[in-house]
């Protein structure tokens, strides 16, 4: 009776050794196995799908006929680029005046740089370069604007200048509450040759080249006739706005 129960311990501490050294060497594999799992799914070589975004214009058969559409799928000119607010919007204005532009096409922007702030004045144009191009082209010719860059862009661009421009409309279009002898006389000359410049830039017998012509106008030119204007408005006691009234009329 005790040699069977000293067996039947001795058989059980036995497979108690076997089992331990089993999950021993399981443990050992394991251990093994994890870094070479990681490391083959790392370092495995795999095929590279890359797929290109490329800017080239993509062609497509639309309506009959060929078109050159934009791969970002907006087509902007960029027409302008001016370091001041008030003659960026000046511009942006007189572009919406014109009539081979629709008004809502014309956005204004705003954008921060190293040396100040850079306003630019776009034209949303087909997304055709064959249509866009030729309508450009001829907004050159007839000098209703001096040189334009296409640029492609995406929908996110252009609603962030669409947004832009609706900011600075709302700006604009408030109320007026300050006078212009309330502005300093040094910000207010700068401002009205500013003005003066834009006018004679814009003026239809300069674009048409018609002739007799006005002569160009260089900075200190405009700035020596901005003074004399508001030095005659304050000598008659008159509001500057009809000096001002009179000049934009003139040469529209």
């Amino acid at each position: 009776m005790s040699t069977t129960s000293t067996d039947t311990a001795h058989s059980s501490s036995q497979r108690k050794s076997v089992l331990a050294r089993l999950l021993l060497a399981l443990a050992f594999v394991a251990a093994l196995l994890v870094p070479a799992a990681w490391a083959a799914y790392y370092f495995w070589p795999r095929t590279i799908v890359y797929v290109p975004k490329t800017a080239l214009p993509v062609p497509v058969w639309k309506e009959s006929r060929l078109q050159l559409l934009a791969s970002a799928g907006h087509l902007l000119a960029d027409v302008g680029v001016y370091n001041d607010e008030l003659t960026g919007y000046l511009y942006f204005e007189y572009f919406r005046s014109l009539k081979p532009i629709e008004s809502s096409n014309v956005l204004l922007t705003a954008t921060e740089t190293q040396s100040g702030t850079v306003y630019r004045v776009y034209l949303l144009v087909d997304n055709d370069l064959l249509t866009a191009i030729p309508y450009l082209t001829n907004l050159q010719a007839q000098r209703l604007i001096s040189a334009f860059e296409v640029i492609q862009a995406n929908s996110y661009r252009v609603r962030y200048a669409e947004a832009q421009t609706n900011l600075f409309i709302a700006a604009y279009e408030r109320p007026i509450r300050t006078k212009l002898r309330s502005i300093p006389r040094a910000e207010l000359t700068s401002n009205v040759a500013r003005f003066i410049l834009f006018k004679a830039k814009t003026d239809r017998r300069v674009r048409q080249q018609l002739q007799p012509g006005p002569p160009d106008l260089s900075r200190g030119e405009a700035r020596d006739l901005a003074a004399d204007i508001i030095a005659v408005a304050d000598f008659y006691d008159l509001p500057l706005e009809f000096f001002l009234g009179i000049g934009a009329m003139e040469n529209n």
